[in-house]
């Protein structure tokens, strides 16, 4: 009685016919906002369809790699370029390598002599000569600095003297004139010594190992990229999987609210609700197949695929598992593998090496430049060549000289100061460089070492968090049916599963990609993998495929061009099978994978927000490693 006489009352009246008219506009702007959206999004977007009609190839991550390696084309270009920087290297040694040389001239004189001179050759007033000169001799530079010569010289002379009879009468004749014997030109102070003779050698030496830890840091961050790429085709193959699974629950989702609606147990706006679900979910499934295909262009193209002669696309089979526990150390065990692996540690140290054997060369430069010169042989002359080459042997006639020869720079030495003041600062700059090198990678090393650890626990909440919004979703499913629970509360409670399960699927991605940054900044993407190479493994290997592709040149040149292969008529998924989902079961826990994939600074895709007015879906990629 107290009841019905306050609801009676006109105050209470009052208040009671408020409520019902805010309720009443609280659903006809419902009602309007979902009339909008189902004709914004349009109830008629046609199911995500692969018409490209390319071929589909499932892939372990295995196999991709090794399609990486084989057929990466930055990977090829790298390997020539540390072969020819070790050729260069070959090529220095070569200064020493001795030189034969020859010469042969021809000289034709005519002069007048002077009265003097005409006195002495008895009156002879033009003295005319035609000589042939033949020289030929072996120079080498030894080690020390010094430049040798052993050579033999013969000299043919004729002339108008010979022809004027002496005064013991009869005339002499043409003759030859020998030489035999070796000259030394050696420096003393600059250009002295080893540091100036090996500097060219131990450069190129030092160049091509810098060459090499450059092929190897480009192979690393390639064969980490394309983990990388895998696991992230690995999650974008998911988020539509989960869509498909979206989208058939969304359509039986509408399918019950219209068949409540048809027997009169149900309300329009619960219709309107389910077109406006499943228009959205049809939208973000569009929206991850076009992601899908722009990462299997990627992933195709690490491995130097193209559209050329029929593109495939790749499907990823392997599922992402947690590491073992035992490969990831203490932060003291990793920094003494990342101070012999790392490559760029490793490149910043030599270049510190070449600018040392700069540093010493320009303070060799620095010296006065005083050479010694000697010269010792044998001379010979004869009416023949016999004769003139037998006096050699006798020692008859020796010939020797020695002597110093001096430059000094007046301006003292503009050039040379500026170069050793240049070689000081490149000197320091590459000190500076290596240092921070090593403090880059020992905070590198300090973050990826936890990053690890977190990632994991960050995935197995995931889990939990699935397990929870599943058990929530079944419930709010056997509301919906028994007419007790609006399709937008289902809605709610889909979306969260959704975010639950895409979160897991990027979790266990980010915690392979966590593993794979240690690895890059430990070295070890090689080692792990069974990949890394000696230098001359690396110029066999080199050698192998320059023989390869002469092989295939001279066989294209030869054989015509085989016809292009028939494209495949009929369309292929893409991506996992989707599986029912009225019910939205779990995602069964990850498959371990016995390879782990690494990658570096990868950062947290986001996930797809299905809630109603909520934004649309962000990008889902995956970190990838940096090239």
């Amino acid at each position: 009685m107290v009841t019905r006489h306050l609801i009676h009352h006109p105050p209470v009246r009052i208040i009671t016919r408020i409520q019902i008219m805010a309720c009443s506009l609280w659903n006809q702007t419902r009602f309007a906002f979902l009339v909008g959206m189902t004709v914004l999004l349009g109830i008629s977007n046609s199911p995500a369809v692969d018409t490209d009609h390319l071929a589909t190839i499932p892939l372990t991550l295995k196999d991709y790699r090794e399609m990486v390696v084989q057929h990466n084309e930055t990977i090829k270009a790298r390997m020539f370029g540390a072969e020819a920087a070790g050729r260069l290297a070959k090529g220095e040694l070569g200064k020493f390598e001795p030189v034969m040389v020859g010469s042969i001239d021809r000289i034709v004189n005519n002069r007048p002599n002077t009265v003097e001179e005409q006195r002495t050759l008895n009156g002879v007033p033009i003295f005319q000569e035609k000589n042939w000169d033949y020289e030929t001799g072996i120079e080498s530079l030894v080690p020390s600095g010094g430049k040798v010569r052993f050579g033999y010289t013969l000299r043919y002379l004729k002339n108008n003297l010979q022809d004027t009879p002496s005064l013991f009468g009869g005339t002499t004749g043409p003759e030859y004139q020998t030489f035999l014997g070796a000259t030394l030109i050696h420096p003393l102070l600059k250009n002295a010594g080893p540091d100036a003779t090996f500097a060219s050698i131990r450069e190129a030496a030092l160049g091509s190992s810098v060459a090499f830890q450059e092929y190897r840091r480009q192979f690393a961050i390639i064969i980490s990229t394309a983990e990388a790429t895998y696991w992230k085709l690995y999650y974008a193959q998911e988020q539509l999987r989960f869509l498909n699974e979206a989208v058939k629950f969304a359509e039986m989702v509408l399918r019950d609210s219209q068949a409540r609606l048809d027997s009169g147990k149900g309300s329009e706006l619960y219709v309107l609700e389910a077109k406006s679900g499943l228009a959205l979910r049809k939208t973000k499934q569009n929206e991850a197949l076009q992601n899908l295909y722009d990462t299997q262009a990627q992933a195709v193209t690490l491995y130097g695929g193209s559209s050329k002669g029929g593109m495939m696309r790749i499907e990823a089979v392997d599922r992402p598992s947690f590491v073992a526990p035992e490969s990831v150390g203490t932060y003291a065990a990793d920094w003494q593998e990342c101070l012999t692996r790392n490559q760029d540690l490793l490149i910043q140290s030599l270049k510190l090496d070449i600018e040392d054997v700069r540093l010493r060369y320009a303070k060799n430069q620095r010296r006065l430049e005083l050479n010694l010169k000697a010269a010792y042989g044998m001379n010979g002359l004869g009416s023949s060549m016999e004769s003139a080459w037998n006096e050699v042997p006798t020692t008859q006639f020796p010939a020797w000289s020695v002597g110093v020869e001096v430059r000094i720079p007046l301006g003292g030495g503009i050039q040379t100061k500026n170069a050793l003041q240049a070689a000081k600062l490149s000197r320091d700059q590459a000190m500076f460089m290596l240092n921070s090198t090593e403090n880059q990678s020992s905070n590198a090393l300090r973050t990826a070492i936890p990053k690890v650890r977190t990632t994991e626990e960050i995935a197995r909440s995931y889990e939990e968090i699935e397990r929870v919004n599943q058990r929530v979703l079944d419930s709010q499913l056997e509301g919906l049916r028994a007419g007790k629970v609006e399709p937008r509360k289902v809605f709610e409670a889909e979306a969260d599963l959704f975010e639950a399960r895409a979160g897991l699927a990027n979790a266990m991605v980010q915690h392979k990609l966590s593993f794979l940054e240690l690895e890059v900044v430990e070295g070890t993407t090689l080692k792990n993998r069974g990949l890394d190479l000696t230098q001359a493994e690396l110029r066999a290997r080199t050698e192998a495929l320059r023989a390869g592709k002469r092989t295939k040149a001279k066989s294209e040149k030869s054989t015509p061009a085989p016809a292009p292969a028939p494209v495949p008529a009929t369309v292929s998924a893409p991506v996992p099978k989707p599986t029912p989902a009225p019910a939205l079961k779990p995602v069964p826990a990850p498959v371990p994978v016995p390879t782990p994939a690494p990658v570096p600074k990868p950062t947290r895709a986001p996930t797809t927000n299905f809630r109603a007015g909520g934004d649309a879906a962000p990008s889902s990629e995956c970190p990838v490693v940096k090239g």
